[in-house]
């Protein structure tokens, strides 16, 4: 749609069901779906080109790419869409993938201008020249009575390395509430799915006493994230990285 081929989409299966009001107007010509498509009925629509997440190339959902690309329809996996340890390694999670995916969707589409335009609009912000003070952030999310932390090798990480600062990052993705009751970050991004209703749950993960002292809690730097804005958001970087820049700015650290 960013690249104003949004005419070309016959069906899309959403990763938050809240968007689809929105989108149905939009695109009121395509099927859009709020839960994984199966094979068979992937097969049904007759695409001519398939463009997804990762986690959707599964054995239970679209099937492996190698199988679409062997009945001559291209399959396309998002590079940054996310890892899937079931599916091996994976590329890396960067502001640099997400400008390439941008590019090959121009390509793909026969929309090279559009997408020229997107990125040349990525690196104008990434070339500003605000400083932003040096400052340990975190990426947190709270779900399912699990605390998992957004590590360097994802998307927020490469972001956070190029405004010069350093991502609180672990070996593994889930930490106990006791190693959050030690987080020394001056900022903490609360990423959450859904709308505003899950954001301000999400948010109101931080009102617990136990974490009071923490020194982004104790001085208000605490921020909710989408789980969109920084997994996969392909023509939506840019409003990612001017978000995540303004809060940086905000009340730096002394």
């Amino acid at each position: 749609m960013a690249l104003g081929a949004g005419d070309k989409i016959t069906a899309a299966v959403l990763t938050e069901a809240e968007d689809k009001g929105r989108l149905q107007a939009l695109l009121p010509n395509t099927r859009i779906y709020t839960q994984p498509l199966q094979l068979e009925a992937a097969v049904a629509l007759q695409p001519d080109f398939i463009l997804g997440w990762r986690r959707y190339f599964a054995d239970n959902q679209l099937g492996d790419t190698s199988s679409w690309i062997a009945n001559g329809i291209p399959a396309y996996i998002q590079d940054a869409s996310g890892p899937v340890p079931a599916k091996g390694r994976f590329p890396a999670c960067t502001i640099a993938s997400e400008k390439r995916f941008i590019s090959n969707m121009g390509l793909a589409l026969g929309k090279q201008q559009q997408a020229r335009d997107i990125i040349q609009k990525i690196d104008a912000e990434l070339q500003a020249a605000e400083k932003i003070p040096a400052q340990r952030v975190l990426f947190v999310e709270f779900l399912n009575g699990n605390i998992e932390v957004f590590g360097n090798d994802l998307l927020c990480g490469d972001i956070i390395r190029h405004y010069g600062c350093s991502l609180v990052s672990y070996s593994a993705p889930f930490i106990s509430q006791e190693e959050m009751m030690e987080m020394q970050a001056a900022k903490i991004f609360i990423v959450y799915h859904g709308g505003e209703q899950q954001k301000q749950a999400a948010l109101a993960q931080l009102h617990n006493p136990l974490y009071k002292h923490l020194p982004a809690v104790a001085s208000g730097q605490v921020y909710p994230i989408a789980y969109k804005q920084i997994v996969a958001p392909g023509s939506d970087l840019l409003g990612t990285l001017k978000y995540i820049k303004q809060c940086l700015l905000a009340n730096p650290p002394q």
